[in-house]
């Protein structure tokens, strides 16, 4: 049975360039990552919102391609990846 790598992710918008989870979901799906419980955060203010999912893939290197993707999307203020395995 293959190994499944585990992480979590954080994308933070601003309100201005706030996107559905569909539209997040569309942007991590096509670097062969697996995403599951989603929570929703709206800064105090509403000055940002913010996505907090765990993410797998069969392949360590696809959350690397993951972070390159979400770099080149000038919508997504922030996001971080923090991988769950030593």
């Amino acid at each position: 049975m293959p190994t499944l790598y585990f992480a979590r992710l954080t994308v933070r918008l601003a309100t201005e360039n706030y996107m559905s989870e569909g539209e997040v979901r569309k942007l991590i799906l096509p670097f062969s990552v697996g995403i599951a419980n989603v929570s929703y955060e709206m800064e105090e203010g509403r000055r940002g919102f913010q996505y907090g999912m765990t993410i797998r893939a069969r392949n360590p290197d696809n959350f690397r391609k993951l972070a390159e993707g979400l770099r080149a999307v000038e919508r997504v203020g922030e996001f971080k990846i923090q991988p769950t395995w030593e």
